[in-house]
């Protein structure tokens, strides 16, 4: 229950507006294509657009709230609450690394107001929380397997970068709201399943 709980105040502060833009990159993604790389591109520009919800969406909202349920669980038995915190912090500091180093697939839309428009000195006044945050976390409460989540959203963020621009032709405001979702899942689950492999060896 009390997972279910921290699912719906998850909900009710920051709203539905990155969850919709991971169901859209998604139907977008599951577009097979034609093997015209321009025509496929645009296609999958105007599904992203498209105001309906097909199976590939679906399928990606239903994954991502029933990860998160679990996740929030082991959160809560383990008493592992800074985890909440640190998922929350970094995955709205990937994206403005995201749109620091990406081109925008098109010239409209909330992405091309962002996208490549993000100077070094935000850039770096942006990275101070969760630097803080990271280096805290390690270095007084000892908590070194966040080094090995941290890595692994480096590499991940990187991949969905290239993805991205490979089937979009680069980033835009959908794909920004699915890499939120992604990595707020992905780092507490990495960093739990590596304490856990640590502990089992």
């Amino acid at each position: 229950m009390l997972s279910l709980l921290l699912l719906i105040s998850f909900f009710l502060i920051r709203g539905i507006f990155h969850t919709d833009g991971l169901s859209d990159t998604f139907d977008a993604l599951f577009y097979k294509g034609t093997g015209d790389a321009e025509e496929d591109r645009l296609r999958r520009l105007e599904i992203m657009k498209d105001s309906t919800v097909g199976v590939g969406g679906v399928y990606a909202l239903v994954l991502i709230i029933l990860t998160k349920l679990l996740i929030f669980n082991e959160i809560v038995s383990q008493a592992k609450n800074f985890l909440l915190l640190l998922s929350f912090t970094l995955s709205r500091f990937v994206i403005i690394i995201l749109m620091r180093y990406s081109k925008p697939a098109r010239n409209t839309g909330l992405g091309a107001l962002f996208v490549g428009k993000i100077t070094t000195k935000q850039l770096i006044y942006s990275s101070l929380l969760p630097v803080v945050l990271i280096l805290y976390f390690i270095t007084v409460k000892k908590f070194f397997h966040l080094f090995f989540a941290l890595i692994f959203i480096v590499l991940f963020v990187w991949y969905l970068k290239r993805l991205f621009e490979r089937k979009f032709g680069g980033i835009t405001g959908d794909t920004l709201g699915a890499t939120v979702e992604l990595t707020e899942v992905l780092f507490p689950l990495i960093y739990l399943f590596s304490e856990r492999l640590w502990q089992s060896i």
